[in-house]
């Protein structure tokens, strides 16, 4: 397993929102909570943003500079479901590796978010190759320059109408 000691963190978080959740009675995702544990446990991180039901941090290991998704675990499992959509021969060239995830927590690759209009070609060009795998909500914010090439860090798989 690859960042070890950066798993056996997030597996404590989990207990930590597990235990949080029971003795508050809470049925909510405990996001400053979660917030204060983080700069304890990733003294180096550095809060990113936030989305419609993600926090985001930065945390960099030895070599690498990582990203730590925060959420309740079906929105997490929508972003491995989407990962796992694209064939593996070439999922890490148009979307940005995800390690693994836990519970609550997902440990992806960090890209770097330069400003791209939606009429770039790449942003573009990225659009129509993963079509076919009914993705959607690729956009300007969701996509950023990992390794120096554009990928996707984050995304939507298109739902099926009933008929």
């Amino acid at each position: 397993m690859r960042h070890k000691t950066i798993h056996k963190k997030a597996l404590f978080i989990d207990e930590f929102v597990d235990k949080f959740n029971q003795i508050r009675k809470r049925k909510n995702f405990p996001y400053k909570a979660v917030g204060t544990i983080i700069k304890l446990l990733f003294q180096k991180s550095e809060f990113l943003g936030k989305g419609a039901f993600k926090n985001v941090y930065y945390i960099s290991s030895r070599k690498k500079d990582l990203v730590l998704k925060l959420s309740k675990k079906k929105y997490l499992k929508n972003d491995m479901k989407v990962y796992n959509k694209i064939p593996k021969s070439i999922r890490n060239r148009y979307h940005a590796k995800i390690y693994w995830h836990t519970k609550y927590c997902l440990i992806q690759k960090w890209g770097n978010q330069n400003k791209i209009s939606k009429r770039d070609k790449r942003l573009i060009n990225l659009k129509n190759k993963l079509k076919p795998y009914d993705l959607i909500d690729i956009r300007p914010a969701n996509v950023g320059f990992v390794d120096g090439k554009l990928k996707v860090l984050d995304a939507l798989i298109k739902k099926k109408r009933k008929k």
